[in-house]
């Protein structure tokens, strides 16, 4: 636009508001207005929500700072503990030495009375909790209580001026399931004292309470262990345990003595597998399957001579030719032992061996095998 027509445009709009009419005016002034309106808009909506300092300089945010027009939620801790202090109900003075136990988890209180002990990352506040401490003066207590939305819980005790408590929980060693119904009796060294046995519940915990007068000073007490329902494996001589800790006792599942037999075709057997019991079959030997295909070991023989295919000969064609295979009675398929295998079982039921061979008159020879099972 050259300075002749900037003039005469300027000059036009000095006529249209000093010498046309009204109307003229008004129509000019409300389209000059709105356009600096619709100007100024979209001038400050182009402006970041970006914060100054001071002397009006643009700051960056800090590293890790969360806006508050766009608050995000923290993520769970991976980790969670539980911690606080344990006082004498009467005098209010903290409690040195006192095992404490929650979930499978145990620690010591400090000097100070303090403690820390580690949650399931799933534990939540709001969800009910039972806390167990134990030591020779204040003796046994549980303390039922609500997971605190900060994660410390203080706790008041009694003493027990009379007795002590041996508790503690015994669980399956391999599974860490707590184990019901076990027999639980204490025995203390060169004191004789009389204490009722008692029995796991549902949990696995029990709970023995001993005289403080029959215990005198003695700290170890050994636990005879009896399971009547034949289910575990307990201790002949079993060790000693200190009374003064939550106790965590693990015991092995009953294995049955394990059963040999002779294999070289279809074989049933009356050895009767529980469902969840754990079975072992061990294999060795060696059978003759014919003049074209030779000797295999348990794990059968994957081609025959000139690498030619065998699965036309097999029973079942996913496994090797001539291998040791079992299953349980009712079952379709067959599955491969080899020389050695082991399975949970999902049922109960008779086991079943056989040779993968469809041909088996010509089979000479046989496998030896070995059978395990613990319940």
């Amino acid at each position: 636009m050259t300075d002749d027509s900037k003039g005469k445009t300027v000059s036009d709009l000095i006529y249209l508001l000093f010498f046309k009419s009204r109307a003229h005016r008004v129509t000019l002034i409300t389209l000059v207005l709105l356009t600096l309106g619709a100007l100024l808009f979209l001038r400050f909506k182009n402006i970041p929500d970006t914060p100054t300092s001071t002397n009006g300089t643009v700051q960056s945010p800090t590293p890790g700072s969360v806006s508050p027009s766009n608050p995000s939620t923290p993520k769970p801790p991976s980790s969670i503990t539980l911690s606080g202090l344990v006082k004498d109900d009467v005098t209010n003075t903290p409690i040195p030495n006192l095992a404490v136990y929650i979930k499978g988890n145990t620690c010591f209180t400090d000097s100070l009375g303090r403690y820390t002990l580690p949650l399931d990352p799933a534990c939540k506040p709001g969800d009910a909790l039972t806390l167990y401490t134990n030591n020779t003066e204040y003796g046994a207590h549980e303390s039922p209580c609500i997971l605190p939305a900060d994660y410390h819980l203080d706790i008041a005790i009694p003493k027990d001026a009379s007795s002590r408590f041996v508790i503690g929980i015994i669980k399956d060693a391999r599974t860490n399931e707590p184990i019901p119904d076990i027999e639980v009796l204490a025995e203390v060294e060169d004191v004789n004292i009389h204490v009722d046995p008692v029995t796991t519940d549902s949990f696995g915990k029990f709970k023995i309470p001993i005289s403080k007068l029959q215990l005198r000073n003695e700290h170890d007490v050994r636990l005879l262990l009896k399971d009547h329902n034949h289910r575990y494996k307990t201790p002949a001589e079993p060790a000693l345990q200190n009374i003064n800790s939550f106790l965590i006792l693990a015991l092995e599942k009953q294995s049955h003595p394990p059963i040999t037999l002779q294999v070289n075709s279809f074989t049933p057997t009356k050895i009767f597998i529980k469902a969840g019991s754990v079975t072992e079959i061990e294999a060795q030997g060696n059978i003759n399957l014919g003049p074209f295909v030779g000797t295999t070991d348990p794990d059968g023989k994957g081609s025959g001579v000139f690498n030619l295919s065998l699965r036309k000969y097999c029973i079942a064609s996913h496994i090797n030719h001539g291998a040791l295979m079992y299953r349980l009675t009712g079952d379709a398929d067959w599955q491969v032992a080899g020389r050695k295998a082991h399975f949970i079982s999902s049922r109960d039921g008779f086991l079943e061996f056989q040779i993968n061979d469809n041909k088996q008159a010509d089979n000479e020879g046989a496998f030896d095998v070995t059978v395990s099972t613990a319940d």
